[in-house]
């Protein structure tokens, strides 16, 4: 009987995800993001970064990169969260 092997993705992967998507976004996009995963609202995450609210938001609307590194750490904290 063969043993079934799923791959499920762990929050270490998600990790490494986010460092590679937000290698190429700059400081004040990682610190916002870093403050958006922390439960930050949009306006706390803005000043937090050093930017207006309506920046923030065209990054997560407008912005592929900036949206991939959000989904890939904000999976992360879920993960790490429901590990608790």
């Amino acid at each position: 009987m063969a043993t079934e092997i799923r791959h499920n993705p762990t929050s270490t992967s998600d990790l490494a995800l986010f460092r590679t998507l937000a290698a190429p976004l700059s400081d004040r996009q990682r610190r916002a993001l870093f403050e958006l995963a922390a439960g930050r609202p949009l306006h706390a995450a803005a000043v937090a970064a050093g930017v207006h609210r309506s920046t923030l938001h065209q990054w997560l609307t407008q912005s592929a990169e900036f949206q991939a590194a959000h989904s890939a750490l904000r999976r992360h904290h879920e993960q790490s969260d429901s590990e608790l």
